[in-house]
């Protein structure tokens, strides 16, 4: 592929890689200007460097498709027509529901496509795995979902022929007949769960693609526009792009999304001086964004934050927005982190209402003229403010006391969540 046809299947796009600061892009439509967070993507080499090339060229030359890495245009693809092979990352064991966009082209005639919920078992020298797999092919101008049971290149390290190949399980260049039927080589067992044709922007044209996973099934779209939906259970797992008889199959643009709240959260709270929770203030007045973001054992490397005044574009950046009480409006703040495995968060929002009353100083209090009694203390009264189920700062306390209370707070949330299983 050249560059010269990369550009005209339109790669050039504003990236955020996890080596790079988070960053938006503004677009102009009808009305005036809008604006789209930028979608935070996966690198491609580290995935091409890094992640697991499977089955494995150690099965023989059916296996070795000669994966390239383009440091230009950041893009992966093959150059030898031969059986299935793919990518998927082992440390990623347990990734559910959630959304897998990517930008894919197709050459040559042979399928190309996408795994999920990816399981590995068996040894190294007779390995198995399990899997979902969509596929695109060009020599029928059809695509499929299929379920792999149970996959062993072992048995059969031949060329052309994978656990799904032309939307048939366990098949070779001996027998497909792109109907969701079952071959004979031997070393799959599966079931294609659907089958169609693609739309004609699909076909040896980069396109988008994006697999929507939940509890009880996917849903497929083509450029934003709905392919299909299919009934599927969920298998947790890790996930990558594949080709088969492939030798012009190209992979770009990849991000990963997880629904999963459990496995990683972007989540944050406005707060006063007091460290209260606050939806609205005045101008001028202490307002701070406590970032409660969690994960469950792969850290948050990167961040992005964007903040709108108004309905317009204000601030996206990788650190939190500070100047909300310098004028009155609505500001609408959202935050998405992504974690070191290059997975993303679901992205949250929330509004504050900053009025045009300024923030007023209390009157220092003045003493009795009269009386030099001293008065019983009375008992404090004690307020407690939560923060998405924790609990930040009790009053009766000076306001930085409160403050300093409620920044340690967010410590201990964030390294409490941090401390669970890691990835096997």
């Amino acid at each position: 592929m050249t560059t010269k046809k990369l550009i005209k299947a339109g790669i050039i796009s504003a990236l955020a890689v996890l080596t790079a600061s988070a960053s938006c892009v503004t677009a102009f439509a009808e009305g005036g200007p809008i604006y789209t967070q930028s979608v935070i993507k996966t690198d491609s080499q580290r995935i091409f460097n890094e992640w697991v090339s499977y089955p494995d060229k150690s099965f023989g030359y059916a296996y070795d498709a000669r994966w390239i890495y383009n440091s230009v245009e950041d893009y992966i693809n093959t150059t030898d027509n031969v059986g299935w092979t793919g990518f998927y990352n082992p440390d990623i064991t347990d990734f559910s529901t959630g959304e897998f966009s990517f930008d894919m082209l197709s050459e040559d005639w042979d399928p190309s496509g996408f795994t999920w919920g990816m399981q590995k078992s068996g040894t190294d020298d007779n390995p198995v795995y399990s899997f979902y797999a969509y596929e695109e092919c060009e020599d029928s101008d059809r695509w499929s979902v299929s379920y792999i049971e149970s996959w062993s290149p072992a048995v059969s390290p031949k060329p052309h022929q994978g656990p799904v190949y032309h939307a048939t399980i366990d098949a070779s260049d001996d027998y497909y007949e792109h109907l969701g039927d079952n071959g004979t080589v031997g070393f799959a067992k599966g079931t294609v769960l659907a089958f169609g044709y693609l739309p004609s922007e699909a076909y040896k044209t980069r396109h988008n693609v994006k697999i929507n996973v939940e509890e009880s099934g996917v849903s497929i779209k083509i450029n934003d526009a709905e392919l299909a939906t299919v009934a599927a259970p969920v298998q947790q797992g890790s996930f990558g792009p594949y080709a088969c008889s492939n030798p012009d199959a190209y992979f770009s643009d990849l991000s990963f999304t997880s629904t999963d709240v459990t496995m990683i959260n972007a989540e944050f709270a406005y707060v006063n001086g007091k460290g209260e929770v606050i939806s609205e203030a005045g101008l001028n007045s202490d307002v701070s964004v406590l970032d409660l973001s969690s994960f469950e054992d792969s850290p948050i490397v990167d961040r992005l934050w964007t903040v709108t005044k108004d309905g317009e574009l204000v601030y996206c950046e990788s650190e939190p927005y500070s100047l909300y009480t310098k004028e009155p409006g609505k500001y609408t703040t959202t935050l998405q982190v992504v974690n070191e495995q290059g997975i993303k968060s679901n992205i949250y929002s929330a509004d504050l209402l900053v009025t045009d009353v300024p923030a007023t100083t209390a009157p220092a209090p003045s003493e009795p003229a009269t009386s030099k009694t001293a008065t019983p203390d009375t008992p404090a009264t004690q307020e407690t403010t939560v923060v998405s189920n924790k609990t930040i700062a009790t009053s009766d306390m000076g306001a930085g006391v409160i403050v300093a209370l409620a920044v340690a707070s967010a410590g201990v949330v964030l390294v409490s969540v941090a401390k669970k299983k890691k990835y096997k």
